[in-house]
């Protein structure tokens, strides 16, 4: 069964204010700047592989990505940081990290970012 993946790219995170610290149990919290630079999405197809190119080098700013998988979903997820046909690059599949739900991760202009379906891969 198909569901959508939706990415978003972030110029940082950044420490939100807490105005009163004493009522709250922690000494920061930190969220995305709002708004994304850029947003995307794909559709997950079964066992292939969606790999996502973003905009490149020079026109690429986001240094986060901010990734939301459908409800009730999950993915196998592969960041390559140095693009899909560098010689560390990886296929997702059984021995990739899995996400469901919605997380931040590090990112950097000209890479790519490729998921499955993480049900073809428990």
């Amino acid at each position: 069964m198909s569901f959508n993946v939706r990415i978003f790219g972030y110029s940082c995170l950044q420490q939100m204010y807490v105005s009163q610290a004493r009522r709250f149990a922690s000494d920061s919290v930190m969220m995305a700047e709002e708004p994304p630079l850029w947003s995307s999405y794909g559709v997950s197809n079964g066992a292939t592989p969606i790999n996502m190119i973003f905009p490149g080098p020079g026109v690429d700013l986001a240094r986060v990505l901010g990734i939301e998988v459908q409800d009730g979903n999950s993915i196998r997820y592969e960041l390559q940081l140095l693009g899909p046909l560098a010689s560390n690059a990886r296929t997702p599949g059984l021995s990739s990290r899995k996400l469901s739900g919605f997380t931040y991760i590090p990112w950097s202009a000209g890479a790519t970012f490729s998921f499955v379906d993480a049900v073809n891969f428990p």
